[in-house]
Formats: C-alpha cells, sequence, structure tokens
C-alpha cells in the first residue's frame, strides 16, 4: 500500500502558561526530600487541563545526597495527583539514607534509573543520562518518566527544574494510531546518551546529546489510540531543546500497519520547558485492504502489512476441519492437494502421524498444461519420471504459470491459486518478509515463524504466523507422503530459476530463499494485489 504524505506549511512554538503552585506548611516526619517544581513549568509526566503538573503513582527519583553516590527515592502514594511531593527511601531496610561531605549540594534528577551517573564540575554539576528512544502514550501529557527534570539544593528542600521541551501533536481522523516516529531532517539528536548540566545559581539546566545519539524518537500507543474526525486527539514527545534547521518528519502507523508521512521543511524550535504546538492535522483516509475469502467461501477478514505488502491471514487452501495447515501446490499449477505422513519436532524426531481430509493420487509426469491445470485433474499429483533436468511435472516448461509480469509488476495469472484479490507473492516480498523473525515458537498448536519483514520483530511491530506446514512432496507414491511438517516449512514465490523456482524454506533455526524443484508440493501464502 502507498505511503501518504502531508505537508505542514506553518508550525508554531507556544508557551503554555502554568499556575502557580501552593506548597503545603505541613510535611510528614522522617521524610528526606521535599520537592515542587519551578513556576511556569509546562511539563512533566502528567498535566491537567489547566498545564498544572502532577506527580504520578511509582514515581521515582534519584539522589545525589552531597555525594557522587545516587540513591533511590519513592513518591510517597499521598502525593499522587498534587503540584508539590515528598520522597523517601526506596530501601528494603527504611529509615533515612545519610548524606556525604564531598560537596555543598543534593543533586536530584527525575526519572530514577541506576544507570545515571553525577560528577562535580567546577562550581556545577553534570549528570550522564540516556533519553528514552521509545515513549509511551499518555492522553494529553507526557508518558510516564519521558520528561527529565534536575534540582540542585544545599538541603532536603528541592525545587526541579525542566531539561527538555517538547512537541504537541494534533491529529484528526477515522484512524487507530499505533506510534508515531519523529525524525528531524538534518540528523537533529532526539533520544539516547547525553550530559545533563545542573547549575548552583539558579541558572535553567542544559543538555548535550552525545554523538552517538539517535536521531529519531518513537512514541508508544500500545494498543491504538482512536482519532476522531471532528476533534483533534494529542500526543506529546518529550524532545530536548533542539532546533530542526531543515524540518522534520513524522510517521504515523496505525493499527492496520498503514504509514502516513507528516512534514515540515521550515525551521523549527523546540525550547525548554515548552512545547512546539502544531497545527492540527487530518490523516488521509487508507483504503481498507479486501477480505481473504477462500475457496470454500469463508471470509478469514483482512490481511497483514508489512511494508508495503499485504499478506493473507491463512495459508492457501486452508481449511479449519480439513486442511489445518494449508495444501501443497506443484509450482504453477492451480490446484493443491493434502498430505499424509510423520510429524516431525524441531530436532527431527517423528512425534506422530499427520493426514489431511483428503490426498491425492500420485500420476507418472510430465504432463501438458492442459493436463495439469484441468480441474478435472486437480486431485492428482505428477510426479516425474524425468532422471534429470528439469524435473517438472510440466512438459515443456513455462516460466509464467504464476505471474505474465515482472517481479516490480506481478501480473496474476489464470492459473494462480489464490482468491479473487490475492495472488503468489513475487520472490522480492518473500525475500523481505523473512528479513526479521520472531524465535521458533508455536501459535494454536503449529509450530512455525512469526515474520515481520524489514522491521526488527518485537510484539509491537506487524507481524504474519508462518506455520511450519512441510512440504517437499517429490518420490513417494504412498497415498501423497510428504515431509517434515512440525520442523520445515517451504512456501512457493512466483519466480522461477533456470529449472527451478524459489521458495522461503525455514526450519527452527533459520529461514532464507532457495531453489525448489517445480516438481515438488509447497505452501503457498497468498499476497493482496
Amino acid at each position: 500500500m502507498k505511503k501518504n504524505i502531508l505537508s505542514i506549511l506553518a508550525i508554531c512554538a507556544a508557551l503554555l502558561g502554568c499556575q502557580k503552585n501552593e506548597i503545603s506548611e505541613t510535611r510528614p516526619s522522617g521524610v528526606e526530600l521535599h520537592a515542587t517544581i519551578e513556576d511556569d513549568a509546562s511539563t512533566k509526566t502528567v498535566m491537567d487541563e489547566n498545564n498544572n503538573i502532577r506527580w504520578s503513582e511509582g514515581d521515582q527519583i534519584i539522589a545525589f545526597m552531597k555525594s557522587s553516590y545516587g540513591h533511590k527515592y519513592k513518591l510517597i502514594s499521598s502525593f499522587v495527583g498534587k503540584t508539590y511531593a515528598d520522597f523517601e527511601p526506596a530501601t528494603s531496610a527504611g529509615g533515612n539514607l545519610s548524606a556525604g561531605t564531598e560537596w555543598n549540594h543534593n543533586v536530584v534528577y527525575y526519572p530514577y534509573s541506576a544507570d545515571v551517573e553525577a560528577i562535580k564540575s567546577g562550581d556545577n554539576y553534570t549528570l550522564s543520562v540516556v533519553l528514552p528512544s521509545e515513549q509511551t502514550y499518555a492522553a494529553e501529557s507526557f508518558g510516564n518518566g519521558s520528561m527529565a527534570m534536575v534540582a540542585v539544593s544545599e538541603d532536603n528542600d528541592i525545587t526541579f527544574r525542566n531539561v527538555l521541551g517538547g512537541m504537541k501533536i494534533q491529529l484528526k481522523g477515522t484512524q487507530k494510531v499505533k506510534s508515531i516516529k519523529l525524525e528531524g531532517k538534518n540528523n537533529e539528536k532526539l533520544s539516547g546518551a547525553a550530559t545533563v548540566t545542573a547549575y548552583t545559581d539558579e541558572t535553567k539546566p542544559a543538555i548535550t546529546m552525545a554523538s552517538g545519539a539517535s536521531t529519531s524518537v518513537i512514541l508508544d500507543c500500545g494498543s491504538g489510540v482512536q482519532l476522531n474526525e471532528s476533534t483533534a486527539t494529542e500526543f506529546i514527545i518529550a524532545l530536548p531543546p533542539v532546533l530542526f534547521s531543515k524540518g522534520f518528519t513524522m510517521t504515523v502507523i496505525d493499527d492496520a500497519g498503514n504509514e502516513q508521512t507528516i512534514q515540515t521543511d521550515k525551521e523549527n524550535s523546540v525550547l525548554r520547558s515548552s512545547l512546539l504546538v502544531m497545527p492540527e492535522v487530518t490523516l488521509d483516509k487508507v483504503p481498507q485492504p479486501c477480505d481473504y475469502i477462500d475457496e470454500y467461501g469463508i471470509n478469514h477478514g483482512p490481511g497483514v502489512k508489512i511494508g508495503e505488502t499485504v499478506w493473507a491471514p491463512v495459508n492457501c487452501g486452508y481449511n479449519a476441519t480439513d486442511f489445518k495447515y494449508g495444501k501443497l501446490y506443484q509450482w504453477g499449477r492451480k490446484y493443491g492437494q493434502g498430505y499424509s505422513g510423520e510429524l516431525y519436532d524441531i530436532y527431527d524426531n517423528i512425534i506422530g502421524d499427520y493426514s489431511d481430509a483428503t490426498v491425492p493420487m500420485i500420476m507418472s509426469g510430465p504432463v501438458s498444461l492442459a493436463t495439469g491445470q484441468s480441474n478435472s485433474n486437480e486431485k492428482y499429483y505428477y510426479k516425474t519420471t524425468l532422471t534429470s533436468y528439469p524435473y517438472d511435472w510440466l512438459s515443456p516448461q513455462k516460466d509464467e504459470l504464476w505471474n505474465s509480469g515482472d517481479e516490480d509488476n506481478p501480473v496474476k495469472t489464470e492459473y494462480d491459486p489464490c482468491p479473487d484479490g490475492w495472488r503468489v507473492p513475487t520472490y522480492a516480498e518473500l525475500n523481505e518478509l523473512c528479513q526479521n523473525h520472531s524465535s521458533w515458537t508455536s501459535e494454536e498448536g503449529q509450530p512455525g515463524y512469526w515474520f515481520s519483514g524489514a522491521s526488527t520483530y518485537t510484539d509491537k511491530v506487524s507481524q504474519v504466523f508462518f506455520p511450519a506446514a512441510g512440504g517437499y512432496r517429490n518420490y513417494n507414491d504412498n497415498g501423497g507422503y510428504a515431509c517434515c511438517r512440525g520442523s520445515n516449512g517451504y512456501y512457493w514465490s512466483s519466480r522461477p530459476n533456470s529449472y527451478y523456482a524459489y521458495c522461503l524454506s525455514f526450519l527452527w533455526d533459520s529461514a532464507d530463499l532457495r531453489g525448489n524443484k517445480r516438481e515438488y508440493g509447497n505452501s503457498v501464502r497468498c499476497v493482496q494485489e
């Protein structure tokens, strides 16, 4: 499916005003740190409807109590939702933690990480931190732990100052947003390793991104955030102060795997403790993939979009009762047949037997095109009697049986076994799909892989499951015997290879494309035309 690109003609920066926070006069005894946040700060984990800053359940900070050794402190639960807070030591032993004597100040950083380090640098302090490359969506706010803050104080009453700013993205549409990826057009550093300078003279803190820091940041929206056509939904990403000198690009991915790109070439700045507010953008309506309706008339719903390709949800010929792994197809034939043989585990140990509802009758080949493609012969598997190349069920050979076009512009033929609107995948499509996959796993009792294409496999990216359906039917004539169900998968492409044809071949520790004899019976996973 084609990516959509939207251009932003105007982006404006706005500093959101914040009401002054009132500080409580009384505090519980035995508490180490009493925290407030600088006036007019517009950013933190939680912002209410009036842009007041509120502490969240589970907030933790790291405190360097007049020494370079950091202690973990946790928010006292009674301060959840307040604009000020008290923190207590997060230690199993309980009690207060004594301060050191190396420094004249306590230096405190939010959010907590055991990897944060602090050193004294002249009259000031520097902290080594890591800004997350992936932030978590929170409605009308920053995700928990996304907005970095730092404080310097001679005593235990501390005032946090924001280290970062942010961008507010306002989207309309009908989609359900799964993630938003932000990148500058001049390789600006947006996440990863950084150094924060905390000043002792109330100067606002500064941050410097490391040379190896990342040029992108992703807002993860979990199971998806539903957009509205009339009212914009806000998405806020925490960012270091940065000048986007050549503009920036955002990639929005919805729950169907469709991508839309929003971009501007204009210069824009993110300032500390402020939000760069984008104008409202309405995403294009994305055509929905046609449903996969199999040869039995059963609707399996839409496919799965990975990259630019939509993959069918089940193998070609699948039937939940009769053909749980789909059928096996000789390369270029319209009709497939069932399977009977041993079941294997991932170590090639036989663990049982398997048989589909029907298996083919074995006939001698090669045969003519008209014979092999006739629906009256769909129950036959044509076993070649040739003892040398080309090992084909068909004579003479024909290379355009499943694609009368080319790799870039495939054209479905009348011999393609896929249902209307779908076709056999090209070599390029299968090759891209198998670049990344899960570890060997099982889905509904079937071993196999989740393939994720060009995206590194995680449970948050689009993926499609291919069962180890076996195949490789080529030499026995005992009722349609085939090989390796449960340990191997063989999936045809539409591309021939000399006398052979290419297929995706995988087992428990590898997946790649290779040539197979066209006589063989292998699986087909269709793609949307």
